[in-house]
């Protein structure tokens, strides 16, 4: 991850140059994971929390993967013990329901069953035949359990 951050630097750069903060998320966001996974928590929070507010108040259209920003922030935030981030995991929670009802049904276990994706819904696999659980989350359904 070390070798990566100058080129992280170098698109942030770029794409704010252009212009293009929505862009500009994705390698901030391999900053703020490059911090954290140096052991620089403190610094991880102080480059989420102004990118943590961009997500809460700009959708991540024109990404290339926005759960992905989302959930490292999410991380980020639960590892130091920030409020900010129940905000991101609700942020995190509708982005994922609305990605998956709007996906081909055949399509929706595997989506559930990529990393990141139950924890972030508060579900173990286990649960999934539980009453309750399934139409809420657009195609979770008993295959699983």
């Amino acid at each position: 991850m070390a070798a990566a951050i100058p080129d992280f630097r170098r698109s942030v750069e770029i794409l704010q140059r252009l212009e293009m903060e929505n862009r500009a998320q994705e390698p901030l966001t391999g900053l703020a994971q490059a911090a954290c996974l140096r052991g620089e928590l403190t610094e991880a929070v102080r480059q989420a929390i102004p990118i943590t507010r961009h997500l809460l108040s700009h959708p991540l259209d024109r990404t290339v993967d926005s759960f992905l920003a989302i959930h490292t922030y999410y991380a980020i935030l639960r590892a130091a013990g920030d409020p900010l981030a129940g905000d991101v995991r609700g942020l995190a929670q509708a982005h994922l329901q609305h990605r998956a009802a709007h996906m081909d049904p055949a399509h929706r276990d595997a989506f559930w069953a990529m990393p990141g994706h139950w924890e972030m819904m508060g579900m173990a696999q286990s649960r999934l035949g539980a009453p309750g659980l399934g139409e809420e989350f657009h195609g979770v359904n008993d295959a699983h359990g």
